[in-house]
């Protein structure tokens, strides 16, 4: 998406390059190995971003107002309930009826 957006603009060497560096760089590391959606709060982003040049450009004004609505929510509700969600897959059946730790230790 950086390359589909820089490309609107600019030659293609100049989308190559902004691609090389945004994925050149040393935080991508860092985000793949937490258990966090970066990834997915990076691609509805950057597809937001693209809906944006393309509503103020005037292309599909209306498409794409609703296009910058979808991914922002798309963007925002993994980060919302990633750590909420994560609880429940892991919950105990009735462990913790019993008294928390205490009765996951003893069953």
């Amino acid at each position: 998406m950086i390359y589909v957006f820089v490309r609107r603009d600019t030659r293609s060497l100049y989308a190559f390059l902004a691609t090389s560096a945004f994925y050149g760089s040393p935080f991508g590391m860092f985000a793949s190995l937490e258990a966090r959606p970066y990834a997915l709060l990076l691609c509805f982003t950057s597809v937001a971003i693209c809906c944006w040049q393309a509503a103020v450009r005037g292309r599909h004004k209306r498409l794409a107002t609703a296009g910058i609505a979808v991914a922002m929510s798309a963007a925002i509700f993994p980060i919302i309930t990633g750590s909420f969600i994560s609880v429940f897959l892991f919950w105990p059946e009735k462990r913790f009826a019993v008294g928390g730790t205490e009765g996951f230790i003893l069953q």
